[in-house]
C-alpha cells in the first residue's frame, strides 16, 4: 500500500535506511519500516498525521505528478525522457520487473535516466533478457533447434529467450512460438 506524505518526515525503510520524505511525496510500502505501517494501520495519530494510506490509483495519480514535475534528466549531455509517466517512486524491483518484458531501447533508457538521477546499482547494472543471451550458443542455432528447447524450457525461460530474439534476430517462428499450440500438434513420427 502506497502512503501520501504529509509533512516532511524522516522515516527508516525496510532495509535499515534513512531518509527523509518531503511532503507531497508518495512512498511505497517498501520505504518505511514494519513498525511504522503498523503504527499507521492501527491509526496512531502520530503517523496518521504524517502518512495517508493511498490506493494503486491514488499512488499512480501522484507518481505521474511526480515524474511530470521532475521532467527530463540531462545525462553527459544528452536529455533523457522518463521512461514511464509513473516513474518517479517506483521500487527498484517495481522498475527492474518492467524492464524484464521492455524492448531493448526502452531497457537502454531507464538505465540512462537512472543514471543521470539516483544513478541506483540495483537499476543501472541489471540485465534484461532482451540484452542476455538465453544459452550458449543460442546465436548460432537455427529455428527448428530453438523451437525443440522451448518445447523442454519453463515458460519464464521461454520468455526471456523470446525478448532476447525479438531485440536481436526477430524470427517470426521463435518471437510467435506458443506451448499449447506446439503441444496440440500433431506428432511428426512416422510408424513403420
Amino acid at each position: 500500500m502506497p502512503f501520501l506524505i504529509k509533512r516532511n518526515v524522516a522515516a527508516t525503510n525496510v532495509n535499515g535506511d534513512s531518509f527523509v520524505h518531503m511532503e507531497g511525496s508518495v512512498v511505497s510500502e517498501w520505504e518505511l519500516s514494519d513498525l511504522i505501517r503498523e503504527k499507521i494501520k492501527e491509526g496512531s495519530e502520530h503517523y496518521r498525521t504524517s502518512y495517508e494510506p493511498l490506493t494503486s490509483h491514488e499512488a499512480h495519480h501522484y507518481r505521474v505528478k511526480a515524474t511530470s514535475a521532475e521532467g527530463p534528466r540531462n545525462l553527459d549531455g544528452e536529455v533523457v525522457k522518463p521512461p514511464w509517466d509513473d516513474y518517479v517512486g517506483l521500487h527498484p524491483t517495481e522498475i527492474t520487473e518492467r524492464m524484464r518484458d521492455a524492448p531493448l531501447p526502452l531497457v537502454e533508457q531507464v538505465k540512462r535516466y537512472e543514471q543521470a538521477g539516483m544513478n541506483r546499482q540495483q537499476i543501472v547494472e541489471f540485465v534484461s533478457p532482451a540484452e542476455r543471451e538465453p544459452w550458449e550458443g543460442y546465436s548460432e542455432a537455427g529455428v527448428r533447434e530453438v523451437l525443440e528447447k522451448f518445447a523442454i524450457l519453463s515458460d519464464p525461460a521461454v520468455a526471456d529467450a523470446v525478448a532476447y530474439e525479438h531485440a536481436h534476430k526477430n524470427r517470426e517462428a521463435i518471437v510467435t512460438w506458443d506451448r499449447e499450440t506446439y503441444e496440440q500438434a500433431p506428432s511428426q513420427k512416422v510408424t513403420v
